[in-house]
């Protein structure tokens, strides 16, 4: 079996640089971003998706166009899912507005809900992506309060509504088929 190193770049912001006057080159050749990219040894490329995108960024009809060009190349596809409306890290992943009269299991089934429905579209359309990532930088949970897993609210509740809310997303992206991959904040770092 052969291993093959992935190079990949987090290109979220690159459709929201397309809309100024920018011109990509790759010695004094002008190409498309993600084509100098793959030129120079790039082979994955990460993308974000948020349901409720501020600035009309990181919508679903963005990212299955960059999907698109993403597949065209033969290059690896990584899409993170963010279930707020703003930047996602781990000392804040507070609920949108939309979300804060929620409880738990309309919580839940909004995150199964919605990345099925992204996954459905982006595989008909022939842009799957390679892995998915449920939530992003989820050391202390996500969807806080419920699903808050540090200092006060690390609770046994809390914990298994965290559980529950991502392997809702996880068991969306498996019954489309697609291979799953959670990113910690944390990931790597022993205490």
């Amino acid at each position: 079996m052969t291993k093959t190193l992935i190079e990949d770049k987090d290109i979220s912001f690159l459709d929201e640089i397309g809309t100024l006057e920018v011109t990509n080159e790759d010695d004094g050749q002008t190409l498309d971003a993600l084509e100098i990219m793959k030129n120079n040894g790039v082979n994955a490329i990460r993308l974000r998706i948020r349901n409720e995108p501020a600035g009309g960024f990181r919508k679903l009809e963005r990212t299955l166009q960059m999907a698109k060009q993403i597949k065209a190349l033969h290059m690896h596809f990584l899409l993170d899912f963010h279930f707020n409306h703003k930047w996602a890290y781990p000392e804040d992943h507070s609920k949108s507005k939309n979300r804060v009269h929620l409880g738990r299991e309309a919580l839940n089934d909004q995150v199964f809900n919605y990345t099925y429905y992204v996954l459905s579209v982006l595989k008909e359309q022939g842009a799957l992506p390679d892995m998915v990532q449920i939530s992003s930088e989820i050391t202390h949970g996500h969807l806080w309060n419920e699903s808050k897993v540090d200092g006060d609210f690390g609770s046994n509740d809390h914990w298994d509504h965290y559980m529950t809310s991502v392997i809702s997303g996880v068991v969306a992206a498996k019954s489309i088929d697609s291979a799953i991959n959670i990113r910690l904040g944390d990931g790597g770092e022993l205490q």
